[in-house]
Parts: C-alpha cells; structure tokens; sequence
C-alpha cells in the first residue's frame, strides 16, 4: 500500500507524458494509418511501424511550425 501511496503522489508528474504519448499514438492511427498493419513478417511489420513512427513525428513538427494543434491532428 505504500507503494501505491508514493506513486499516487508522483502521479500528476507523469500525467503530460501519459497525454503526449496517448497523442502521438493516435495521431499515428488515424494519420499514418497505423491502425492498418497488415503484415506477415517482423521484418514487415518494423519497417511500416518505423516508418509510420517517422511520419507521425514529422508530421507533429510541421503541425507544431504551422500552429495547428495536435488534437486537430489527431481528431482527422
């Protein structure tokens, strides 16, 4: 239970990474089509993830220059 208590307090520290990451993930879905590997191989499947995860990082940084927010990003 103390465990539980100190990670409680620390909690809102980690709650911005949480959301960025939940963003960048969605944006990834919904943007770069993530949500639609269709893969028969690891070697498929990292190549598409790799090049999903470069796109979706671009793609935030040029959103970001353009003042678009990412949760316009992620609601397209």
């Amino acid at each position: 239970m103390k465990e539980f208590v100190e990670i409680l307090e620390i909690w809102p520290v980690f709650r911005e990474l949480r959301s960025n990451i939940e963003l960048f993930f969605n944006v990834a879905k919904n943007c770069v089509r993530l949500n639609k590997v269709h893969q028969f191989t690891k070697g498929g499947v990292i190549k598409k993830v790799v090049r999903a995860f470069h796109l979706t990082f671009e793609l935030i940084k040029t959103a970001k220059s353009f003042n678009i927010g990412v949760r316009k990003l992620e609601a397209m």
